[in-house]
Formats: structure tokens, C-alpha cells, sequence
């Protein structure tokens, strides 16, 4: 009897034994499992964030295309302003002919150390001071009140560049690419929210720094 008692404590502590093993095998396996589906994600190719139509500039075939060509995409699911999505990294700008997929003219965005979006940019042109070559804005979040943008251009010949003597601008907006207004001086005028002071700010970028580089 006490042989057939010692037999069955072996043999339930056997079970037990292998029962935690299995369950720390399903444990690594579901660890590893999730680490390779993290490591597989891969994109191969630049990853077109932006555009739109030259048509304004009598091309219809020509596309300006916003594009991530180094970075990552994460989720974050902490409150906060990164919450959800985002596409984060270096940015540059190219002029597609859309009937064969030409690159016409790249520009890479070096002004910004970190550009990050959360979703596609609906790019806006126009030509503010009617000289032929078209401005744009883009720009990230800055804080709750505002996004901080900088202007670039599309000249005539198609041919991308950034407008270096206005520097950053402060919009109380929500697009990553509004249009301005222009004011009775002919300037172009803008306004964000400041929180120091508790008023709304307005001010004006003067339409003689639209000067675009040779």
C-alpha cells in the first residue's frame, strides 16, 4: 500500500509539473509570436503621405506628392497629443508626371529636424502675390492651441524650395496645410491663440519675402 501511495504522489506531481511547463511554453511561444510579428512589419518602398494636382499651374498630369522616405510608423494609446496614429521621420517633396511616373523635381525637407502627421495632407497651393509660382504651407502640431507651419514654393519651370527668410509660423489651425488670407495691404495675414496673454494674435507675412532662390 505504501508503494502504491508513493506512485500516485509522483504521478500528481508529475501532472503538475508538466501542466506549468505547457503553460510556460504558451507563454514564450505567444511572446515570441508577437515579437515576430513586430519584426515582419517592413515597408519597402517610400510611403506617399500627401498631394495634390499641378492643374492650377496648367498640368494636369502633375502631382506635387508629400513622402516619408525615412521612419517609422507606432500607435500610441497614452492621452496625449500623439494619441493613435502616426507617421513620423524625414519628409521630402517630389513633382510626379503622373502618365509615367517621372520624378520631375525632389526636395528634401531638411527643415525640420522631425516632421510627424497623423494622417494624409491634403496639400493646398496658391499664389499669393500672382507672380506665377505657387506657396504652400506644412506643417505639425506645435501645442493645443496651434501647429507650426513653414512655406514653400513650386516655381513656374516646377522646380520645389522653402522660403527661408519667413521662418516658422505660428496658425491657430488644424490642417496640416491651410490657405491664407490676404489683407487690405496686401500681405498675407495669419493669427494663433496665445495662452500667455489670453487673446487671439494676428499677424502678417509681408508678400515681398516671396522671393524664390535661382
Amino acid at each position: 500500500m505504501r508503494i502504491k501511495y508513493l506512485i500516485c504522489v509522483m504521478l500528481l506531481i508529475s501532472m503538475f509539473l508538466c501542466s506549468c511547463n505547457g503553460k510556460e511554453l504558451v507563454s514564450k511561444n505567444e511572446k515570441n509570436k508577437n515579437n515576430n510579428e513586430q519584426e515582419n512589419i517592413i515597408v519597402k518602398t517610400e510611403v506617399t503621405l500627401g498631394s495634390c494636382s499641378l492643374d492650377d499651374m496648367n498640368k494636369d498630369n502633375y502631382i506635387l506628392s508629400l513622402r516619408l522616405y525615412k521612419g517609422e510608423y507606432y500607435e500610441e494609446y497614452t492621452p496625449g497629443s500623439n494619441f493613435g496614429g502616426n507617421w513620423t521621420g524625414k519628409f521630402k517633396l517630389c513633382i510626379i508626371d503622373s502618365l509615367d511616373g517621372r520624378v520631375i523635381d525632389s526636395y528634401e525637407i531638411s527643415e525640420w529636424d522631425e516632421f510627424t502627421i497623423k494622417d494624409k495632407v491634403n496639400i493646398t497651393l496658391k499664389d499669393y502675390n500672382k507672380d506665377g509660382n505657387y506657396e504652400f504651407l506644412l506643417g505639425q502640431y506645435g501645442s493645443s492651441n496651434l501647429n507650426i507651419y513653414k512655406m514653400y514654393y513650386i516655381t513656374k519651370d516646377f522646380k520645389i524650395g522653402y522660403y527661408d527668410k519667413i521662418g516658422e509660423i505660428n496658425i491657430s489651425n488644424e490642417s496640416y496645410s491651410p490657405e491664407l488670407k490676404i489683407n487690405n495691404e496686401g500681405n498675407i495675414e495669419y493669427s494663433y491663440y496665445d495662452n500667455s496673454v489670453g487673446d487671439t494674435i494676428k499677424k502678417s507675412i509681408d508678400i515681398n519675402l516671396l522671393v524664390t532662390k535661382n
